[in-house]
């Protein structure tokens, strides 16, 4: 009885020794940094992505990561024959800072649905960006470069919520979507006399 007692109490001794070493000893810095940096980036780009709307506290984001939670929008830029944007009603059209990029929202005359599209000025290639949150009956708005490649734009999903986007034309890369909901929606007031 007194050997068990000894290994169990060996034992017990090791595994604190052990652990107090891996903790006093970290081999790789801490995750969260990056995360948090992560994070920080986030809440960067959607403050410069908000800009467009009033800031009175009226329209409230959150990030969206999809419906689950975890879900990112995927982005496709499909090259667009600028011929067919002839017959096409330009809604918004708004060039980025540096002059390479024309971003405008159009529609065929005869079926309007609104479609991005970005045009490289200086290859005269354009492109017309989809995503997996279009909702093809509601209208895009709100372009607005956040930088010289970076552009920012939104769609609403009804009167009072929607989505803001920002991508990377150059990279051709999704960055960040916000859900942008009115005020009203959180105290319930919508529509009604305040």
């Amino acid at each position: 009885m007194r050997t068990a007692f000894f290994w169990l109490t060996l034992s017990v001794i090791w595994i604190v020794a052990c652990n107090t070493t891996v903790q006093l000893t970290p081999t790789s810095p801490a995750p969260t940094s990056s995360i948090a940096n992560q994070k920080q980036e986030e809440a960067e780009l959607a403050t410069a992505m908000m800009q467009v709307y009033p800031d009175d506290g009226s329209v409230l984001y959150t990030i969206f990561k999809g419906i689950d939670g975890d879900e990112e929008t995927v982005f496709e830029f499909a090259a667009f024959d600028t011929k067919e944007i002839v017959d096409f009603i330009m809604q918004e059209d708004v060039p980025s800072p540096n002059g390479i990029y024309q971003a405008f929202v159009a529609c065929d005359e005869n079926h309007c649905q609104p479609r991005l599209f970005i045009e490289n000025l200086q290859t005269n290639e354009t492109v017309e960006a989809t995503f997996s949150e279009r909702m093809p009956w509601r209208p895009l708005d709100r372009l607005s470069w956040l930088n010289d490649t970076v552009l920012a734009f939104s769609q609403s999903s009804n009167p009072h919520q929607g989505f803001r986007f920002a991508v990377d034309i150059e990279q051709r890369q999704h960055l960040l979507t916000l859900l942008i909901y009115d005020k009203c929606l959180v105290s319930e007031t919508c529509g009604l006399q305040e």
